[in-house]
């Protein structure tokens, strides 16, 4: 029973020869995360972090800023931490695009006014990009040169997802170059993030340790599913 949503660390095929299930805890940290990927959005778009530092160095700017309800905001992934991001930026006013080979709930998409567009469609469009991708084959370095190429001009990434699904070096190429503006990444390619990462040395990339899902509450609850889900399959099994 794994605790938390992703199982790309657990070897599914080799567990199903051994008759093993793997369970998770689905939508288990969707609004923490959802705080986080707003608390960079926010950073980004007001620069709080920025005239904080100004100011304690006897430098009165003031920084050209924007209201979040002139922006659109990308969600790659529109499962349940997608949609939460989804819930909040609607709330903010924002204009929201989603990308997801999955079809989302008619009911979801007309509550919300989100538009779901290509994945192409979405990075030429938004000012946000968000990550919320499940880690395999198709989605492994999904952000690429190529897709950062596509990013538009003045673009933001945040990755709370998978640290795979961005491929580290072309995002350093992308940020160095001012192809695009900033990220924000919770996860890495390798973690902990080794000490000689060049994202380390990025004014504009932003950095935590895996720490997006961080919550008291939802942590009990995931404690509590983790061992419901052994519970029952353990029944399930002395029943069978």
């Amino acid at each position: 029973s794994k605790w938390g949503t992703g199982i790309d660390s657990i070897d599914g095929e080799a567990a199903a020869r051994r008759n093993i299930k793997v369970c998770n805890t689905p939508n288990a940290f969707s609004e923490p995360v959802a705080d986080t990927v707003f608390a960079y959005i926010l950073l980004f778009a007001r620069q709080v972090a920025r005239m904080n530092a100004d100011l304690r160095a006897n430098r009165w700017q003031k920084p050209q800023l924007f209201s979040l309800r002139e922006k659109t905001l990308g969600v790659v992934g529109v499962g349940n931490c997608g949609k939460a991001v989804v819930r909040r930026a609607v709330g903010f006013g924002m204009r929201v695009l989603g990308s997801d080979i999955v079809e989302i709930s008619p009911e979801f998409l007309s509550r919300t006014g989100i538009e779901m567009v290509s994945f192409p469609a979405l990075l030429k469009q938004a000012d946000f990009v968000t990550v919320h991708t499940t880690l395999n084959p198709a989605s492994f370095h999904l952000f690429n040169d190529l897709a950062f190429q596509q990013m538009k001009p003045g673009a933001h990434l945040i990755n709370t997802s998978r640290g795979p699904v961005v491929d580290e070096a072309a995002l350093v190429r992308a940020l160095e170059s001012g192809k695009i503006a900033g990220a924000a990444l919770d996860v890495f390619e390798v973690e902990p993030l080794p000490f000689d990462s060049r994202l380390r040395q990025l004014d504009n990339c932003w950095l935590s340790p895996h720490n997006a899902n961080s919550s008291p509450h939802d942590a009990d609850r995931v404690h509590e599913n983790t061992i419901k889900n052994l519970i029952d399959e353990l029944k399930r099994r002395a029943n069978a």
